[in-house]
């Protein structure tokens, strides 16, 4: 069984410069079985490590639909989140999880949106948004 405080190590593949202190990682992990294998729902988190640093917490900014890699974008605050802007493409860094609830998404209808549309949904942490669609 697998030791579930044991990160699995991903590389970084490519980073994006969101901002001058947020950054976009993304990450394809070195077990090919995990790659192929690995799933989050919308709103989980995973423990990002840097090896001799530290370990914290980031969002998977990535579509679950996604495959081979995930994405966790990085605001520099502290001391890992320094060391992680400070990655080159190339690099190892461990990850675990993913770990927390979803975001439940309910459908209903709602005639402010029309005759056959639905409205969508999403409950987050502290608000509720409302995401339109035709349907």
């Amino acid at each position: 069984m697998k030791n579930l405080y044991t990160p699995e190590l991903t590389r970084v593949k490519d980073i994006t410069i969101e901002t001058r202190d947020v950054k976009t990682l993304r990450l394809e992990f070195e077990d090919e079985r995990i790659r192929e294998s690995f799933s989050f729902t919308p709103g989980q988190f995973v423990e990002l490590s840097v090896p001799g640093v530290g370990e914290a917490t980031f969002c998977l900014a990535s579509s679950p639909r996604a495959e081979g890699y995930i994405e966790c974008s990085v605001k520099r605050i502290g001391k890992v989140t320094e060391a992680i802007h400070m990655l080159d493409e190339g690099n190892i860094v461990g990850i675990r999880g993913p770990y927390g609830n979803n975001f439940p998404i309910f459908f209903s209808r709602n005639p402010c949106y029309g005759e056959g549309n639905v409205q969508r949904t999403l409950y987050g942490a502290f608000w509720c948004y409302p995401l339109s669609s035709s349907g």
